[in-house]
């Protein structure tokens, strides 16, 4: 009976401990082994890989510039003159939002492509935004350039000199018109221009005398030629035979539009024929019926220092006027006092050569004295003076004698 009892006893016990291991979960702070710490992450794993990829944001296509594409998220742009078309370059530089510098080479030399130069120089002044870095090989860059030489034409030359600022000297090409380098000129005050003028040859800005004209094609011509020299002081309007190149009217033009040139010329006065570079000269006796157009003609004697109008039919105070008027032309003539004959251009005088109360000078008498201006010692003693007004004009009297009047 005992030994039922133990067997069934047995036999609860056993069927109880079957039933609480399979209801019980494993107690909840119990730690992992190795294999369930794999487990885990094999299961991580799987459910990332399972987790649906983003969708990729689309990018916008590259720019396209001539025969190649640029990112547009480009930061620096890389060029070679010559280029075919700026306004290409600036239509894709719209679309390049982060461009900061822009690369350009020039592969052949710039001076024989001028307009493709400036076209770059508006180029990069239009965009002070961008930092430029310029390739030139061997040569020297266009900033540090003082002299030139254009093999070709160029429709905007101030521009071209406005981006040479140490530019000095400038040669252009064969058959340059003038208005092409009075535009130079007018761009950079003291720039040298040489140039084989279609009209005139070989021709240099820095000129100061004109001498070899084989012929002129008229005056208007001349005239924009002569344009094209700032420092120029004097014109030969004859050639080597002695020949006038232009007529007396076309001189006269001439020498008005530039009042400080002198230019050489056959030119009339008082119905004789000179050279209009004569020094000095002797009209003894003239008959002057115009002095206004006497004057007309005087001006055209640029190195004219002495006149000599002795006997001629115009009064003092004519005379007078004419020199006032050109006072570098040095007039002189003789006018009288008391029947005496005294040149206008004396230093000294003195009336004291008799001694009768008949010969003696009065104011009025004395009245032509005025126009010896050059007159430094004058002795009018022993004379009938009363006023000394006619006196005044004598600006470079140092000594007068007026003793006994």
């Amino acid at each position: 009976m005992k030994r039922f009892l133990f067997v069934l006893l047995t036999a609860a016990l056993l069927l109880g401990c079957v039933t609480s291991t399979t209801e019980q979960p494993p107690a909840t702070d119990a730690l992992p082994t190795d294999a369930s710490i794999e487990e885990t992450t094999a299961v991580a794993v799987s459910v990332v890989t399972m987790t649906p990829a983003p969708t990729e944001i689309p990018t916008e296509p590259p720019v396209q510039l001539f025969d190649g594409t640029i990112p547009r998220t480009a930061q620096t742009l890389v060029l070679s003159m010559p280029i075919e078309s700026f306004g290409a370059v600036e239509t894709a530089l719209a679309l390049l939002p982060d461009l900061r510098e822009v690369e350009i080479t020039f592969t052949a030399p710039w001076t024989e492509d001028p307009e493709s130069f400036i076209a770059y120089c508006n180029f990069r002044a239009a965009h002070p935004e961008l930092q430029f870095v310029e390739q030139y090989g061997d040569a020297a860059l266009p900033e540090e350039t003082t002299e030139l030489m254009l093999n070709a034409p160029v429709s905007d030359v101030a521009a071209l000199i406005g981006a040479l600022p140490a530019l000095e000297t400038l040669t252009l090409w064969d058959g340059a018109a003038s208005d092409t380098v009075r535009a130079a000129l007018a761009a950079k005050e003291g720039v040298r221009v040489l140039w084989n003028d279609p009209d005139f040859g070989a021709s240099d800005s820095s000129a100061v005398s004109l001498t070899s004209f084989a012929a002129v094609p008229s005056a208007e011509t001349l005239c924009g030629y002569l344009a094209c020299f700032p420092q120029l002081s004097e014109v030969y309007l004859i050639d080597e035979n002695g020949n006038d190149l232009c007529s007396l009217a076309d001189g006269d033009a001439l020498m008005e539009a530039f009042p400080n040139v002198a230019f050489c010329r056959t030119v009339p006065l008082c119905g004789a024929s000179y050279g209009s570079f004569t020094e000095s000269i002797t009209l003894d006796k003239a008959q002057i019926d115009d002095p206004e157009a006497f004057a007309a003609e005087l001006s055209r004697f640029p190195y004219l220092t002495y006149l000599d109008l002795t006997d001629c039919n115009l009064a003092d105070e004519q005379i007078a006027a004419l020199r006032d008027r050109f006072p570098e032309k040095g007039i002189v003539w003789t006018v009288r006092v008391r029947g005496r004959r005294i040149r206008t251009d004396v230093v000294a005088y003195t009336s004291n050569q008799r001694q009768d109360n008949t010969s003696r000078i009065t104011s009025k008498d004395a009245e032509p004295l005025q126009y010896c201006t050059n007159l430094i010692a004058l002795d009018l003693g022993h004379n009938a003076l009363t006023t000394l007004d006619w006196m005044r004009p004598l600006k470079n009297l140092q000594l007068v004698i007026l003793a006994d009047n």
